[in-house]
């Protein structure tokens, strides 16, 4: 971990470090109080050597005296001088009990020593200091002993011990202090090693320090709670909708941009795929060059926001007139039927196993024609079915219709859905939940899709911080609100309507006249002939009777060659010139 690691993991986890201080200061300050009082009384003794007549001798006396005095400092804690001590004064202790309380330091270069005697009372810790420092003058004594039975060296006491006024023990200044200190040494320690386990991908710049896969997209969180299902249709204006526009801005520029050196993919039918594979996870830029193209969107783990990002990433592409289709790949646990409102029990299952044309169960969903393929009966065996023969073919034949696919799948870790279905496809948008995703995980998911040569396209973080500008992220007042919320007819008049619920289909083609070049109505019925189930678009209807005359009644244009619907609901003018078509108004 670098500092700007280091520094992040103390700024999330500061509650711990200032907790872990606390109670690191509380144990002080408990210390202070529970502790026993203990006071120390201290005695200073001078060694000086008898023999020497001249100034030669008492110099060699002088170092000789310098050279016992630490082996004196160590005889005054030793039984020789204690036991006489602990006998004189009448002592509960032993000599070794003694010895704990009992400290002899001679400072550097000089012959003096200091005792000092820690006891629970002032007058019973002087007149310890005082006993020992006269009994080591007798062991001093008996120890330096010459021929003659005198002691070479005399134990002079210089200051004798004076009775403490206050004890020495406990300190509550220093007691709290080195708590609180110890408390936020650990706190810290906890905090990083936090930082490390429970890393979280938060933030564009922790993202960067994790792997080297660009972020193509940002979703900020509602502080309100009430984050839409769509949030195009439901806040056309609102922060989320700029993010998902931006989202889909970003994709754009990878199929414009495509890396050096990438080569073309090949779809599941041999053929060109329309895209490009860079061949290794994280650096699949170019994947979305050329034609239709296969984007999978997947997360970590489940809750990280992965099938709604799906859905406004295909919602707001479809808004710009392109042909969309969003299909719910994960067959363990599908939600895009139920948060979108459309019948769920028949879908891509359903086609897989051969018992409905893809046709018969793609439903219309909104006003810009997104076509949605839901998951359908939930199977015994996902991941045989996601990488059988008959997906591979599907997923041709999807690529070749449309512009952009869209499949929501299953989360990376818990199951091999998605590395399975992302080496079929142009790449995979990895999403986070910038709040609870740790960094490890994210981690592991990139590793598992370059494990099974999947290419990442790019990372979205989800429930990032709202960031309003001061101009066009204001949010309007209560009564604009209600204004809003109230329109009056002149204000609505000529304005598509916002629904939803599934689409109803839309009004034949002679109800306007597309502009030249542009691409024509988006219709999900025949031009005559009685209407479908709203929401479900398909060759055949209710009844399963075949519809032929999806493309009568529109109008042809000329700049383009006109690509036949697989659905028969509508013909679609792809323009030559590359330029994006304009949308007619209806």
């Amino acid at each position: 971990m670098d500092l700007t690691g280091a520094l992040a993991a103390l700024r999330r986890w500061w509650a711990v470090v200032l907790v872990a201080a606390l109670l690191g200061g509380g144990a002080g300050l408990a210390h202070t109080v529970l502790a026993q009082e203990r006071y120390e009384a201290s005695t200073t003794v001078f060694f000086s050597l008898q023999r020497g007549e001249t100034v030669g001798e008492l110099a060699q006396g002088n170092t000789y005296t310098l050279d016992l005095v630490q082996s004196y400092a160590s005889v005054a804690t030793m039984p020789i001088v204690l036991d006489p001590v602990v006998a004189d004064l009448g002592l509960d202790a032993s000599s070794t009990e003694l010895a704990r309380d009992v400290t002899a330091r001679a400072p550097l270069g000089t012959v003096l020593l200091e005792i000092t005697a820690t006891q629970p009372t002032a007058e019973r810790a002087a007149a310890v200091a005082d006993a020992v420092a006269a009994r080591l003058d007798g062991a001093v004594t008996r120890l330096s002993a010459g021929r003659e039975g005198s002691g070479a060296v005399t134990v002079t006491t210089t200051q004798p011990a004076s009775v403490p006024t206050s004890p020495a023990w406990p300190r509550p200044v220093l007691d709290v202090g080195v708590g609180l200190l110890g408390g936020l040494l650990v706190g810290i320690a906890v905090a990083l090693v936090l930082g490390v386990a429970r890393a979280r991908v938060d933030s564009r710049e922790s993202l960067a320090r994790l792997t080297a896969t660009p972020l193509v997209g940002s979703l900020p969180d509602d502080p309100r709670g009430r984050t839409p299902v769509v949030a195009s249709a439901a806040e056309p204006l609102g922060a989320r909708s700029e993010a998902y526009r931006s989202l889909r801005t970003n994709l754009d520029f990878l199929r414009a941009s495509p890396p050096s050196g990438a080569e073309p993919a090949v779809g599941a039918d041999g053929e060109a795929a329309g895209g490009t594979a860079t061949g290794s996870a994280g650096h699949g830029g170019g994947a979305l060059s050329g034609g239709g193209q296969l984007v999978v969107v997947t997360s970590s783990v489940s809750g990280e926001g992965k099938t709604t990002t799906a859905a406004n990433l295909a919602a707001s592409i479809a808004d710009t007139g392109q042909r969309v289709l969003l299909v719910d790949a994960d067959l363990r646990r599908p939600a895009v039927a139920s948060m979108l409102g459309l019948e769920g029990s028949v879908g891509l299952t359903t086609v897989l196993v051969g018992r409905a044309a893809l046709g018969d169960v793609v439903q219309l969903w909104g006003p810009g024609g997104l076509r949605v393929l839901t998951a359908g009966e939930v199977p015994p065996n996902p991941s045989e079915l996601l990488a059988s023969p008959m997906m591979a073919r599907l997923m041709a034949a999807v690529r070749r219709d449309h512009d952009v696919v869209v499949l929501d799948t299953a989360p990376v870790l818990p199951v091999t859905d998605a590395a399975l279905l992302s080496t079929r496809t142009d790449g995979a948008l990895v999403v986070v939940d910038a709040r609870r995703t740790p960094a490890r995980k994210v981690t592991e998911t990139l590793t598992r899709l370059s494990t099974a040569g999947a290419p990442v396209l790019g990372m979205v973080l989800n429930r990032t911080a709202v960031e309003h500008d001061e101009y066009y992220g204001q949010r309007p007042s209560r009564r604009s609100w209600r204004r809003r919320r109230q329109p009056t007819p002149e204000a609505t008049a000529g304005l598509p309507a916002t629904d939803l619920r599934p689409a109803e289909d839309p009004q034949p083609a002679e109800a306007s006249q597309p502009v030249e070049g542009s691409r024509p109505a988006q219709d999900s019925r025949p031009a005559d002939g009685p209407p479908r189930r709203p929401g479900i678009s398909g060759a055949s209807g209710p009844s399963g009777s075949s519809d032929s005359s999806g493309s009568s009644g529109r109008p042809s244009t000329s700049s383009g060659s006109v690509r036949a619907d697989p659905y028969g609901d509508r013909a679609r003018a792809a323009p030559s010139t590359g330029g994006s078509a304009s949308r007619p108004s209806s």
